[in-house]
This record gives structure tokens, C-alpha cells and sequence, in this order.
């Protein structure tokens, strides 16, 4: 079990720390809003109503020792980069502070944040991407070139094994994985005579252009 603190108890980090808990993970979470914290505090293991920006406070609740620390405090932007800071200072090694800007991202990255996450920029990313490549189902960047991506197979690909379609070859792609939707099931490392059906997801790895070429023959 890993320990972490959630600092700013709006939307995200309600959920960051209820999600976080769930996975049996110790949470302390922190605001300044008595009903904020009493909402959050039948989830984890510690809510504390207190003011972040207090480095006694954060000394106290040990949280230079924790796995992480997500900042999420809304528009409070100053009240963001102080508790940034603050926790650097103190030691703690990772830092997630969410910014609403790209200019708070900047400014957050300047005073130490390890990870700097616009939830919105990020959900409209991924929306759009949706939108504008629907059989792209989801996807996760792993570098400024590589992407691990789910997509559906296309008419080209159905009732063929996966010898046949040669992913890496054609593609320069890498099959990982396949959800088959109907029976529910993970396969790892799919078979050459595996055959595609039309309601199997794709999970994938490579460069971005090879997922996108791919994902337009498919």
C-alpha cells in the first residue's frame, strides 16, 4: 500500500483521492472547506481541513514521505505554486499539480512540479481525437513519438488471422494485446492463426504515424 496526499478537494481532486483509496492506497486529503473535507472523509484515511500554503502543516502530515502529492486548487493559481514550492522544499519527489492554464503550467513546472496535468486540455484532446478518428478508441502517449492505442479493426482486417494482416511488417506496429467483447476476455499475445472479429479491440503499440496508417487501412 503506497501513501498519498490530495491538496484541493474540488472535482478532481475529490476523485483523484476517492479513486486512490479505492485502490487501497492510504489518502490523506486536505482543503480548506470544512464540507469539502467531511464529503471526502468517509473514502480515505485522513481529511484535514487546514490551509496547504502552511509548510508547518505539510511537516506535520508527512507528506515529504509520500508516493505523491497532487496539488488541485482550482483557480487558487497562487495558492498552487506556493504549495508547489513548498513541497519541493520539504523533499517530497513527486509532485502532480493541476494547472488551468498554460501559463499556470509553466509557472508550476518553474517552482519544481514533477507532472503538470490541464484536465480539460487533456479531455478535449482525447475527446477530439475520438471524434476525428473513430475507430481509435483511446490513447496514451508514451513519448513525443511513440503511443499505446486502442482501435477497432476495419473491414480490411475482419474474418483475417493475424498472420495474414502482418501488423509489423506492413505496419510497423506492435500488437500487445486483444479485448475480445464477445466471450469478455484479455488475450495476451495473440496467435499467428488468431482470426479478427468485428467486435474485438485492438490494443497496440508505435510510432504515431504507423498507428494512424494503420488505423486508416485498417
Amino acid at each position: 500500500m503506497k501513501r498519498f496526499g490530495v491538496i484541493g478537494l474540488g472535482n478532481f481532486g475529490f476523485y483523484i483521492a476517492k479513486t486512490l483509496s479505492e485502490e487501497k492506497h492510504e489518502v490523506v486529503a486536505i482543503d480548506t472547506n470544512q464540507a469539502k473535507v467531511q464529503k471526502v472523509s468517509e473514502f480515505v484515511d485522513m481529511a484535514v481541513v487546514g490551509d496547504a500554503t502552511d509548510i508547518e502543516l505539510l511537516k506535520r502530515l508527512g507528506l515529504a514521505e509520500a508516493e505523491a502529492v497532487i496539488v488541485s486548487t482550482g483557480d487558487e493559481i497562487q495558492y498552487s505554486i506556493l504549495i508547489t514550492m513548498f513541497l519541493k522544499e520539504l523533499g517530497c519527489n513527486n509532485v502532480v499539480a493541476k494547472a488551468t492554464s498554460e501559463e499556470h503550467a509553466r509557472v508550476l513546472e518553474k517552482v519544481g512540479a514533477d507532472r503538470v496535468i490541464i484536465p480539460e486540455k487533456e479531455m478535449a484532446e482525447k475527446s477530439a481525437k475520438s471524434l476525428a478518428t473513430p475507430n481509435m478508441i483511446d490513447f496514451v502517449p508514451l513519448s513525443e513519438d511513440y503511443i499505446v492505442a486502442e482501435i477497432s479493426p476495419g473491414s480490411e482486417m475482419l474474418h483475417r488471422s493475424l498472420s495474414e494482416v502482418q501488423l509489423r511488417t506492413r505496419y510497423n506496429v506492435q500488437l500487445l494485446a486483444i479485448k475480445e467483447v464477445i466471450p469478455d476476455k484479455l488475450i495476451f499475445v495473440p496467435s499467428p492463426d488468431y482470426k479478427f472479429k468485428d467486435s474485438d479491440i485492438l490494443l497496440v503499440l508505435g510510432r504515431k504515424e504507423d498507428v494512424e496508417k494503420l488505423r486508416r487501412n485498417a
